[in-house]
C-alpha cells in the first residue's frame, strides 16, 4: 500500500480512503467464489449467482484501481521529502521485503488449495516444491507489490520533470477533477483495456518469475497512478467539496450500464460491445473514485474508526487471502445462502486479516516496512 499519512492531518481523507479500498478488496475477493462472470479464480463454490456479481464487479472496478491512485497521490511528497535515491531504497524496502516473504512463505497456498478443491490431495511441502519450480510462477494478490514498485522506480527515474510538471506553485487556484480529465481518463484507459481482448480473454494473466500482469487491467491500473499524480499537483484535497447526491448518482448510473453491457458482451466476436464495456468500466472507476474521495473528506479532522484502521491496511492486504481462500474452501458445499456465505466470508476474514496485521507490525523489524 501506500506511505502511511497519519502525521499530516489535511491527508487523513486519504487514511479512510485507503482502509476502505482494504475493506473492499477484502469484500470482492471473499464474493468472486459465489460470481458468475468473474471466472479466474482458486476455489469456486459449487453454486453462483448473478447477485453477487454487483459488488464483485462494481468492487473490482473500485478497490486495486484506488490503491494505485493513492500510491500515485503521494509518490510526489514521498520523492521530495526523500530525494530520489532515499525513495527508491524506501520503496524497495516497503514492497520489496515484504513481497519476497510473503511469496515464499504462503505463494503455494492459493493453487494448493485449488488443487484439493479439484479432488487432488498432495502435501503442502510437496505442492509448494512444484509450485517453485514452475517457469511461470504465480504471485496470487501479490502481483500488486512489483507491479507498484516499477511505477514507483519510473516515478523516481523522472523525478526531475515531474517535480516541474506537476509543481504545485503553478496551480493556483487549487483545481477539482473536470469533466474533460474525466473523460480523457475513460477513453485512454477503456481502449487499453479493450485491446488486450482482441488477443486474449479479459482474464488472462501474464506470468513471470518476477511479475504477474493482467494485460486488460494493466493500462486502467497506470492510468490511475498517473491520475493519482495529477490529483496531487492539482491539489483536489484543498477544493471545495462537491455535492455528494449527484456524484453517487452518476457512479450508478455508470454501474447499471457497465453491467448491463458486460452481460450482453459475453458472446464470442461482439467487439462493440466488448469496447462499450470497457469504456463504462473506466468511467465507473473515475465516478466512483471521485464519490469515494468527496465522502471521505466529509468528516475532515475526525479519527474514526477508517481512520484508526489505516496502519494496519498494508498487513490486512498482505494476509487476507489466507482466511479468504480457506473460509471459501470450507463452506463451497455448505448448504446456505449465497449472499450469507459471502457475508461470513467477508466479515470472518476481515477479523482475521486484522488481527493477522496487528502480529505482523509486532515482529521485530516487519514493523518498519508493514
Amino acid at each position: 500500500m501506500s506511505e502511511p499519512s497519519t502525521a499530516a492531518p489535511h491527508l487523513e481523507p486519504l487514511d479512510r480512503l485507503r482502509s476502505a479500498l482494504a475493506l473492499l478488496v477484502i469484500a470482492l475477493h471473499a464474493a468472486i467464489p459465489y460470481a458468475v462472470h468473474l471466472q479466474s479464480w482458486y476455489v469456486k463454490d459449487v453454486r453462483r449467482s448473478l447477485f453477487v456479481d454487483v459488488p464483485a464487479l462494481i468492487g473490482e472496478a473500485l478497490a486495486m484501481p484506488g490503491f494505485f491512485f493513492l500510491a500515485g497521490y503521494l509518490a510526489p511528497a514521498s520523492l521530495a521529502r526523500r530525494g530520489p535515491a532515499g525513495y527508491v531504497r524506501r520503496r524497495l524496502a516497503r514492497l520489496g521485503i515484504p513481497f519476497l516473504l510473503a511469496l515464499l512463505l504462503v505463494g503455494p497456498y492459493p493453487s494448493y488449495l485449488e488443487e484439493l478443491a479439484r479432488g487432488g490431495a498432495p502435501g503442502y511441502l510437496a505442492h509448494a516444491a512444484r509450485f517453485f519450480a514452475r517457469e511461470h510462477l504465480s504471485h496470487g494478490h501479490l502481483w500488486f507489490l512489483p507491479f507498484l514498485l516499477s511505477l514507483n522506480l519510473i516515478s523516481a527515474g523522472l523525478a526531475r520533470p515531474l517535480s516541474k510538471w506537476l509543481s504545485r506553485e503553478r496551480v493556483r487556484p487549487a483545481r477539482g477533477p473536470s469533466l474533460g480529465l474525466a473523460l480523457g481518463f475513460a477513453l485512454s484507459a477503456g481502449l487499453s483495456m479493450f485491446v488486450p481482448q482482441l488477443f486474449l480473454h479479459e482474464e488472462a494473466w501474464l506470468d513471470t518469475a518476477l511479475m504477474n500482469v493482467q494485460p486488460s487491467r494493466a493500462g486502467l491500473n497506470v492510468a490511475c497512478y498517473c491520475l493519482g499524480l495529477v490529483a496531487w499537483g492539482r491539489r483536489w484535497l484543498e477544493v471545495p467539496g462537491r455535492r455528494l447526491p449527484p456524484l453517487f448518482a452518476i457512479t450508478g448510473l455508470l454501474a447499471a450500464g457497465y453491467l448491463g453491457t458486460l452481460a450482453a458482451a459475453q458472446q464470442p466476436g461482439v467487439y462493440a460491445l466488448k469496447l462499450a464495456a470497457a469504456l463504462l468500466h473506466c468511467a465507473l472507476t473515475a465516478a466512483g473514485l471521485a464519490a469515494a474521495l468527496e465522502l471521505v473528506r466529509r468528516r475532515r479532522g475526525s479519527r474514526g474508526a477508517l481512520s484508526k484502521l489505516a496502519p494496519r491496511t498494508y498487513g490486512m492486504y498482505l494476509v487476507h487471502y489466507l482466511p479468504v481462500l480457506g473460509l471459501a474452501f470450507l463452506l463451497r458445499q455448505a448448504e446456505l445462502p449465497l449472499a450469507l456465505k459471502w457475508l461470513a466470508v467477508f466479515a470472518l476474514s476481515t477479523g482475521a486479516s486484522v488481527l493477522g496485521a496487528d502480529v505482523l507490525r509486532r515482529i521485530p523489524g516487519l514493523r518498519r516496512v508493514i
